[in-house]
């Protein structure tokens, strides 16, 4: 991720740019790694989620409600973020949605 900041910020690649990869990083990462309607609903709640959540906790450290808390070095297009962090949430949505799987295979008390 701070990969994508440092090509924006030398000016090798402008946001939409970047957008545009991570989405297509995203989308091929989900197909390869879970392809599954949970997953698919999980990494969609994971994408809106994330930076709503984001959103929140940067408007309340911009209004002193958190002295330290964090910021983007680039407030992107919403003034808060980058629009790329969407779908970096995306894909996290699949990675969560796998360890989900894999702690519920592990704790659970079903033989099969």
């Amino acid at each position: 991720l701070i990969e994508a900041g440092i090509l924006f910020q030398s000016n090798m690649m402008d946001r939409t740019m970047i957008l545009n990869i991570m989405s297509v990083i995203a989308a091929l990462g989900f197909w390869t790694l879970d392809r599954t309607v949970a997953g698919w609903i999980t990494s969609l709640a994971t994408c809106i989620g994330g930076p709503l959540i984001e959103a929140g906790l940067i408007t309340a450290t911009n209004h002193g409600y958190f002295p330290d808390g964090y910021h983007y070095a680039d407030p992107g297009e919403t003034g808060l973020f980058p629009l790329w962090i969407v779908p970096v949430y995306f894909l996290g949505g699949a990675a969560n949605g796998n360890l989900a799987r894999g702690f519920w295979k592990a704790f659970s008390t079903d033989p099969a």
